[in-house]
């Protein structure tokens, strides 16, 4: 089983944090969460309503919004039209459409490299990118897949002030990330899996103290 009886909730605005060794099931849990998957057992709401059997493109109507693990962003795109892709999902018109994605890339400081190659990029470009096409559904709940992982410090930092940013316009976020001074210091609550199952919640503080997380993931060091 790759995800089994893992049950738990996000309140509106909260930032949790998913953590766990390799294999632990996390993406696996992003994907059916926002429909990469379909689930063999178990029940998924948003916002009060079942979304179980929900293909992904409804999932993302109702306002769920994922990067992913590996980027892939168009490649023959510019910067500018892989964010439209999604703004168009709100604003059919391509002038409200080009608006919202310029405030997009506004906020994620990509708005220099807008007629750039999605290509182009550099590693922090492309997860902010990853990130910006996200956003441009105009999601009330985002799921991001290790968006730190990779960078230097100072793009680590800026990462982390964008996710509390986009926090602060009030998206709840379920973050995935192996950083533990990134996912300690941004998260609210955190939920630890190892081999599929959940296996502690909590604040940071009693997930760093958890005996049963230390042997599992964190280390005895």
């Amino acid at each position: 089983m790759a995800v089994n009886e893992v049950e738990f909730t996000a309140a509106e605005g909260e930032i949790v944090g998913l953590i766990g060794p390799n294999g632990a099931g996390k993406t696996t849990f992003f994907n059916l969460v926002s429909g990469a998957l379909r689930v063999s057992g178990g029940r998924i709401f948003f916002r009060g309503r079942e979304i179980t059997h929900a293909p992904a493109y409804r999932r993302a109507e109702l306002g769920i919004g994922r990067t992913f693990q590996v980027m892939k962003p168009f490649p023959r795109l510019t910067v500018m039209e892989n964010v439209l892709v999604g703004a168009f999902l709100r604003h059919p018109s391509r002038r409200a459409a080009e608006g919202w994605a310029a405030e997009i890339l506004e906020m994620m400081g990509l708005s220099e490299f807008a007629a750039a190659s999605a290509r182009a990029l550099t590693t922090a470009g492309r997860k902010r990118l990853e990130i910006a096409r996200a956003l441009a559904l105009n999601p009330t709940l985002l799921l991001l897949d290790e968006v730190v992982a990779g960078l230097n410090p100072v793009e680590a930092e800026g990462t982390v002030e964008l996710i509390r940013r986009i926090r602060d316009r009030g998206t709840t976020i379920i973050m995935v990330e192996h950083i533990m001074r990134v996912i300690m210091g941004l998260s609210d609550r955190i939920v630890v899996l190892t081999h599929g199952r959940k296996i502690a919640e909590g604040t940071p503080p009693q997930v760093a103290s958890n005996p049963d997380v230390i042997n599992a993931y964190l280390g005895t060091h």
